[in-house]
């Protein structure tokens, strides 16, 4: 299984992280089973959202251009 889950901060990813676990682990023990929590982090937040900035600039001139 997958999941993506993103935060805007390094303690709030560690909370989830841990919350996530918890909660894979117990569901895990319900069916006698067994998992592993295996995380990655992507690029930089500020990265992504100057690209995000720079897209809805280049939107919001087109779209109050007049017609």
């Amino acid at each position: 299984m997958k999941l993506s889950v993103r935060t805007l901060d390094e303690a709030a990813r560690a909370r989830v992280l841990q919350r996530i676990t918890a909660i894979a682990e117990v569901q895990a023990a319900g069916f006698n089973a067994w998992i592993t929590v295996a995380s990655s982090h992507g690029g930089p937040m500020l990265m992504m959202l100057q690209r995000m900035r720079a897209c809805a600039r280049r939107r919001a001139g087109f779209l109050a251009k007049p017609v």
